[in-house]
């Protein structure tokens, strides 16, 4: 009877357990969202995930100059791409802005820029990449796998 006994009072305390374990691991998440990881994936400033890789960061700052952790760094861009084409043929941003390219086509489809300053690789439906754009200039970019769809971003203070 004893081990009986032993058992029963110990199913309540791992119930407990289980519940604020639960309620933790619940926090945590919201806590990371808070923290700015709910912002089109650019909260790393480790090596640039590859096309394909769901849950990884998403951040590359051009030309290596920027930590994209900082979510006081710059404003947040989303460029779409859709039938073929990019959604803004010209995006003015700011010196620590980051943008967003999500690709809403069937097929997969790139942002990479002429000059090779940044790619996204190719993103495939609803795949998303998002590169922080730290030095001013004008970036002409295309899909590396369509030439055709070209557009431009235009980093100004």
């Amino acid at each position: 009877m004893k081990k009986k006994t032993a058992m029963t009072a110990l199913v309540p305390v791992f119930a407990a357990l289980l519940v604020l374990s639960a309620c933790g691991n619940s926090g945590s998440a919201n806590n990371a969202e808070e923290a700015g990881a709910s912002a089109a994936p650019a909260s790393s400033a480790s090596a640039p995930a590859e096309a394909g890789e769901p849950g990884t960061p998403a951040s590359e700052p051009v030309d290596g100059s920027a930590d994209s952790s900082n979510p006081a760094a710059g404003t947040e861009h989303a460029i779409d791409i859709s039938n073929f084409s990019f959604s803004m043929g010209t995006l003015e941003i700011h010196p620590g802005d980051t943008v967003t390219f999500t690709n809403h086509d069937d097929v997969a489809h790139s942002a990479t820029a002429d000059d090779n300053s940044f790619d996204t690789g190719l993103l495939g439906k609803d795949e998303s990449k998002t590169i922080t754009f730290d030095k001013e200039g004008e970036i002409s970019y295309h899909c590396s796998a369509h030439p055709g769809m070209q557009a431009k971003i235009v980093v100004k203070a």
